[in-house]
């Protein structure tokens, strides 16, 4: 199922369509063969975790065994959905004309994504802007933290997740 799901989303037309993020992704050579992909993911899987390609390795887009890792779920989120369900109709992620001014906020993930925080409201859409961006890198590296206190992510993924949301590049 892993296996076939990552080929359908570099490869699959229908999927494609459904799922632009992926055009231009791909599958290494010797992932193409299951054989090998079997033997990387017997050593890596975590059930419930998602395959990721590029939290290892910001944007990048090909599927192999020195880019992926398995990520939980609640951590993959942080990087991919919440940035698309805030941004729709907002010119700056985090932040929403407010009242003339500009109020920064947040989706509580506490509560599934459905609760929205606020964080302030600000003359100045930079202000609001860097406002969210300082919430939102404590909050992935606390989640982070709290991940690998309980051993469900390794050093080296949480060293990942940490530098990802310190750059805030998704």
């Amino acid at each position: 199922l892993a296996w076939s799901g990552m080929l359908q989303r570099c490869y699959g037309k229908r999927r494609l369509a459904r799922f632009p993020t992926y055009e231009g992704c791909s599958v290494c050579k010797s992932w193409i063969t299951f054989s090998n992909f079997e033997k990387w993911y017997n050593k890596n899987y975590v059930s419930g975790f998602a395959l990721d390609k590029d939290l290892l390795k910001p944007h990048n887009k090909v599927y192999g065994p020195k880019t992926c890792a398995y990520v939980p779920q609640h951590i993959n989120k942080l990087f991919n959905s919440v940035s698309r369900v805030v941004r729709k109709n907002r010119p700056h992620l985090g932040v929403v004309p407010h009242s003339g001014k500009f109020m920064a906020v947040a989706l509580d993930t506490s509560k599934g994504y459905k609760g929205q925080i606020s964080l302030g409201s600000f003359s100045d859409i930079a202000e609001a802007r860097g406002a969210y961006k300082s919430w939102r890198m404590l909050h992935i590296v606390g989640i982070a933290d709290a991940a690998l206190a309980c051993g469900s992510i390794t050093k080296a993924l949480h060293r990942a997740i940490v530098l990802r949301a310190r750059r805030f590049d998704f």
